[in-house]
């Protein structure tokens, strides 16, 4: 599947590929449509593949449109709860404010395993509060596990914020996590 054109949402989740995706799977998906949620508060997440990921499997998805939402804005998914993906890829400007990432906006992941997720951004990544170049905000609670690896996360591109701003992760919260075979080439 590939999209091109312009989407804008008032509410909700934005994507222009599934706005909510709870099951399924979601393979080789292209992107080149903008993406822009006019939400100002919290709620609703805008990205150019996925909006709003609590399960099942995305594979190799990549975004080339440019996404804005005042939170929660990410260049392939924009919130993530589940964590059976991998090889996603972002090369358009994503820009927010809070909750801003290259490759995923927020990720809140409350059990799993480890991670080998191979998200790799090389757009321009703009906002407050929480803006990474892969991950705005990257948390994860109630692991019963003793290590969570996350591995193969790239970022290329320019990354700018005022708070909690990071080439990877603008906001790290995970219990016995470690991440490895991270490559940092970014502007910040």
């Amino acid at each position: 599947v590939t999209v091109t054109g312009t989407l804008t949402a008032q509410s909700g989740y934005a994507a222009a590929v599934v706005a909510k995706q709870t099951s399924g799977t979601v393979e080789g998906c292209v992107n080149h449509a903008s993406v822009k949620s006019k939400m100002t508060d919290k709620d609703g997440s805008a990205a150019g593949v996925i909006g709003w990921y609590a399960g099942g499997t995305v594979r190799d998805c990549k975004n080339y449109g440019k996404i804005e939402k005042q939170h929660c804005a990410g260049g392939v998914i924009g919130y993530m709860s589940a964590a059976d993906a991998m090889g996603l890829t972002n090369y358009g400007e994503v820009s927010g404010k809070t909750e801003t990432g290259g490759v995923v906006g927020y990720l809140h992941l409350t059990s799993g395993s480890n991670m080998n997720l191979d998200f790799t951004n090389e757009g321009k990544v703009t906002g407050t509060d929480n803006v990474g170049g892969v991950f705005g905000n990257f948390t994860v609670v109630g692991y019963n596990t003793q290590t969570l690896v996350v591995n193969l996360l790239t970022n290329k591109g320019a990354v700018t914020g005022e708070n909690q701003v990071g080439g990877i992760f603008g906001y790290f919260d995970a219990y016995a996590t470690n991440y490895s075979s991270s490559i940092l080439t970014a502007t910040l």
